[in-house]
């Protein structure tokens, strides 16, 4: 440490006070001339060791490295230790809301997807066209990043338009997205099963030409064949025989519309199993017997069986009676002898009879 030492010779000091005292209170009295002289040197001397320090303290802080200094840094938003007197750093004022934004693409299909952007943490709602109160997908909160999709189901139209609203921040107006276009598939109204006529039917865009695409199960083969929708949108197709035989097979349906050029073709519908039988139905066997034959068999039968059978009273016979007993050589009475015919019982009854059993016939009684 360097010691200030005074060399100025003590005449030269003595000489140099006296004129600091003439010059710093002149014609004032020597004692307190020679007080003023002394505090202003002490303060010189004060001041001069002030500076020394300094210079010293900026010597230490420029020899400091920048990463000792990051370290002894307080961190960054830290408050105030209590009793300080400082205050903390007040946090930033959020940003206003902001306006949501919609888009939807163009769709072959009934299920789509609305995108757009908002405000982080807001409640949005898709509007439905039909029923504004609801919403085409629940209710969502925007992601952090500001983003957003959902998937929705629309119906086939050109020139769309779907409205998104902000239900948290209601100062916000609702928002329209801009125009699309959308064709959905038709709509098969034949069930799958036995396809009666050899045709397929279903629901479209009214006026749109329909094909309907029949693939064979076992073979693969597909044929197409058109339709057109009427105005309603009801269409029907029938299936040629020449290439659509009997069998098995699996149809899909699309559609077009000039109506709506934006989508040139929709989506292929919902398959459906079909049977195809083009064969003549064949008649069927009778289980019961003709009844003519039967009868005549019973008649033959109940007429050889009834020449046997002991002679009952006729209901509609022709008796012919013969002459008057007589008396043989031999002197034996001889009973008269009567020729009858029985009639012919009806088919229901003589087909219960069974047949006459085969063998010689008995001999006629006489």
């Amino acid at each position: 440490m360097t010691v200030l030492t005074n060399t100025t010779p003590s005449s030269t000091r003595s000489a140099a006070l006296g004129g600091e005292r003439d010059a710093v209170l002149p014609g004032s009295s020597p004692v307190l001339a020679r007080r003023l002289v002394h505090g202003r040197r002490t303060m010189g001397i004060v001041g001069a060791t002030l500076a020394v320090l300094a210079l010293a303290l900026a010597g230490i802080a420029g020899s400091q490295s920048p990463a000792d200094a990051a370290a002894s840094a307080p961190p960054a938003g830290a408050g105030a230790a209590p009793g300080s007197g400082s205050t903390n750093i007040a946090s930033p004022t959020p940003a206003p809301p902001v306006e949501p934004t919609i888009q939807v693409a163009n769709s072959d299909s009934a299920r789509t997807t609305a995108r757009g952007t908002a405000t982080p943490g807001a409640t949005l709602r898709i509007l439905d066209p039909v029923h504004p109160a609801s919403s085409l997908c629940p209710d969502f909160v925007v992601p952090a990043d500001g983003t957003w999709s959902c998937r929705i189901t629309v119906t086939s139209g050109a020139g769309q338009r779907l409205t998104v609203r902000d239900v948290k921040n209601t100062s916000l107006a609702d928002v329209q997205s801009p125009t699309f276009s959308v064709l959905t598939p038709p709509v098969f109204a034949t069930a799958s099963g036995l396809a009666k006529g050899a045709r397929v039917s279903g629901i479209a865009y009214p006026r749109a030409g329909v094909v309907a695409t029949v693939t064979a199960a076992k073979t693969g083969t597909a044929v197409q064949i058109k339709a057109v929708a009427d105005s309603t949108g009801a269409w029907q197709a029938t299936l040629p025989a020449s290439t659509v035989p009997s069998g098995s097979y699996v149809a899909t349906a699309t559609q077009s519309s000039a109506a709506i050029p934006d989508v040139p073709v929709s989506s292929a519908s919902s398959a459906i199993s079909i049977t195809i039988d083009r064969e003549a139905p064949r008649p069927r066997a009778s289980s019961t017997p003709s009844p003519t034959p039967r009868c005549r068999r019973s008649l033959s039968s109940s007429t050889a069986r009834a020449k046997r059978a002991t002679p009952s009273p006729p209901t509609s016979t022709a008796i012919r009676s013969a002459p008057p007993s007589s008396t043989t050589a031999a002197g034996v009475a001889r009973r008269p002898v009567s020729s009858f015919r029985p009639a012919p019982a009806p088919c229901r009854q003589l087909s219960a009879i069974p047949p006459a059993t085969t063998g010689p016939r008995p001999p006629a009684r006489r």
